[in-house]
């Protein structure tokens, strides 16, 4: 007979005489009748006790010193001396042993695979266990041939009885459910609960384990989510999934009952704020005025983000240039700012930029060392974009009094004569004929402004050549030649 056999056996019990199956083998009672008469000898020598009487001699009675156990803490029977533990601290060490032992890999003597053992008494691994158990048969779940897991309400292999108890698993878990989050779990669990399988079950599991641990806003806000979502880490990835997707889930439930705002309203909230924070601290107020106001206004969240995408790199552009305040800028920074959107610096060699300055000279690479060449940035209506939202800017602070609007000239939608002050004029004319004046820009200005050349002008404007054929010095020629432009009449 083999070792399996000898650990079970059939029995008539001697007390209840019903056919049981038992592992004991010294006696002929079932586990049901051998409790009771465990129970019977407790109270029998517990009644002799109290009379200080001596138990009859067929009654085994063993005393325990009782102390202060070293696993709980409790006071009570000591059951094992020399690790001071208590009957329940010492049949969990002996199904941690038991378990551990378990654990090391053996060669199992039916398939002769090295794999865990699922007896201690054999070496035995759980497929083959099973299979010698209850066979290999059609499942009624999914109608393929497998190991049946559980015979019991019909044949089922290991997944579908999963699958099957589910349901039962999950009701008792939330049965026995407490905590402060507990309706967040039943809402959740309404809209499934006839279709749940073993995924379900774990899902379920792991985001009600999670609620025990936090707290969420009531009512359910979207800060309050983001506040307690999981990062992914390094261990349990599918329980963070699990939570993550169920606090998502439970988020979108109410955003279907009207109680929540939609998760794209709330992103776009989101960047406004984060836009706000990210502007230079003397400006945020008024950033937080401006935004408050264009909500009162109902305002799209998405049109608010790309008015300040244009408006902040503007008040870092002047918190650099020590500007703190708007009524600080004129109408001539802002210009300048206009040349800073539309211009930059690129050297042909690297392709390394550099920021344009219209006040500054040309610079030099960093890199390379060698000069760099005025190249486009942004294009005309991205430029006429932003300059339109700083404009709006402006006049939103002016109408709120806090301070007058810098910029007064219209925006330039077509190409428009542009008209400077005598001061800016006498600036440029003195800076014209100054002796440090590169010969290039001396002679731009000088055409600019005293003969009012346009820019197709100046880049098409060549000199007349000499008795001799060749192009005259500029000092000696008297007149500049202009060809026909096309389109125009001269």
């Amino acid at each position: 007979m083999s070792s399996y056999a000898s650990q079970s056996r059939t029995i008539i019990c001697a007390r209840c005489k019903h056919r049981r199956r038992t592992k004991t083998t010294g006696s002929d009672l079932c586990a049901r009748c051998e409790k009771v008469r465990s129970e019977e000898r407790a109270s029998i020598t517990a009644e002799y006790e109290t009379g200080n009487q001596q138990p009859p001699k067929y009654i085994h009675v063993r005393s325990y010193e009782e102390s202060v156990c070293s696993g709980c803490s409790s006071f009570g029977p000591i059951y094992e001396t020399d690790a001071q533990l208590c009957k329940t601290c010492h049949q969990k060490k002996l199904t941690r042993l038991s378990k551990d032992v378990l654990k090391v890999k053996v060669k199992c003597a039916v398939c002769h695979k090295l794999r865990r053992s699922v007896c201690l008494s054999e070496d035995i691994c759980l497929p083959c266990y099973l299979a010698r158990q209850n066979g290999v048969t059609l499942c009624i779940g999914c109608g393929k041939e497998k190991v049946i897991w559980v015979m019991k309400d019909g044949a089922r292999c290991r997944y579908c009885y999963k699958d099957h108890a589910a349901p039962r698993s999950l009701k008792k878990f939330l049965d026995e459910y407490q905590g402060f989050n507990r309706k967040y779990l039943t809402d959740l669990l309404e809209p499934i609960k006839t279709a749940i399988d073993e995924k379900t079950n774990r899902r379920f599991r792991a985001f009600g384990k999670f609620l025990q641990q936090v707290t969420l806003a009531d009512p359910l806000t979207w800060e309050s989510v983001d506040e307690v979502m999981p990062a992914f880490g390094s261990k349990k990835q599918t329980n963070i999934t699990n939570i993550r997707s169920c606090l998502l889930d439970l988020a979108y439930l109410r955003v279907s009952q009207g109680k929540l705002e939609k998760r794209e309203d709330y992103l776009a909230r989101r960047i406004v704020q984060n836009l706000v924070t990210q502007a230079p601290k003397h400006f945020q107020d008024q950033l937080r005025d401006y935004v408050d106001r264009r909500t009162t206004l109902k305002h799209a969240p998405s049109t608010m983000r790309y008015d300040l995408v244009s408006i902040n790199p503007f008040l870092r552009w002047c918190d650099a240039r020590q500007v703190k305040c708007i009524s600080e800028v004129n109408e001539h920074m802002f210009e300048e700012y206009e040349q800073f959107l539309r211009w930059e610096w690129v050297c042909g060699s690297c392709n390394e930029t550099v920021p344009y300055d219209v006040y500054g000279d040309t610079p030099m690479c960093r890199v390379c060392g060698i000069g760099v060449i005025k190249t486009h940035r942004y294009a005309y209506d991205t430029v006429k974009k932003d300059c339109n939202n700083i404009r709006s800017f402006f006049i939103w602070n002016e109408r709120n009094g806090r301070g007058r609007n810098p910029v007064t000239v219209p925006s330039r939608d077509a190409l428009t004569f542009r008209y400077y002050s005598d001061d800016i004029i006498q600036e440029l004319a003195t800076y014209a004929f100054s002796p440090d004046t590169r010969p290039l820009e001396g002679i731009v200005l000088y055409l600019t402004i005293f003969h009012a050349f346009s820019v197709w002008e100046l880049i098409h404007a060549l000199l007349p050549n000499g008795e001799n054929g060749e192009p005259q010095a500029l000092a000696d020629a008297y007149c500049v030649l202009l060809q026909r432009r096309i389109g125009r009449h001269t």
